[in-house]
């Protein structure tokens, strides 16, 4: 794997375990839509997820400047 590959298993990451986490998607949607190569999160899937998994996707959207995303995780870290 080249480190542009890297860099969007990453990202596919990322979205994934956000997309899961605020009830975007479903775990079954993704896999419906996603190829298997691709079908990566930065959290078990299996539990539920960490303050420290917020606190890395809130960290990672911060760098890329998609705030709308870093409100959103904000708010499920404050309920929390």
């Amino acid at each position: 794997m080249d480190d542009l590959e890297a860099l969007k298993s990453i990202d596919q990451a990322m979205n994934n375990s956000y997309d899961i986490i605020v009830g975007n998607k479903t775990l079954e949607e993704i896999t419906d839509t996603t190829d298997i190569n691709h079908l990566v999160f930065i959290h078990d899937i299996s539990s539920k997820h960490s303050n420290d998994t917020i606190d890395t996707l809130l960290e990672y959207f911060k760098e890329n400047e998609d705030y709308e995303k870093c409100l959103k995780l904000s708010e499920i870290n404050n309920n929390n």
